[in-house]
């Protein structure tokens, strides 16, 4: 394995960023074929890893919410 990849999902870790881990080298792939600056793939990084936690969030709180039923806005009309 390259030191630059061990290195990368060592800090992934570290930083505790899973979502990350797991889409940098497909984001790194589709920044380089559609020409996007570093930023652009960072951006993109970044924003895979807020919307992960944001559902994770989500998740939990229903979760420890012990809803008896979990119900929709489409199950009340």
């Amino acid at each position: 394995m390259p030191l630059n990849k061990m290195l990368l999902e060592a800090y992934f870790k570290k930083l505790r960023m899973p979502q990350a881990a797991k889409t940098y080298e497909s984001l790194a792939r589709e920044a380089a074929d559609n020409n996007l600056g570093y930023e652009e793939y960072l951006l993109g990084v970044l924003e895979q890893e807020i919307h992960q936690r944001e559902n994770n969030r989500i998740q939990r709180g229903i979760k420890q919410a012990a809803f008896p039923v979990i119900k929709t806005l489409d199950s009340f009309l």
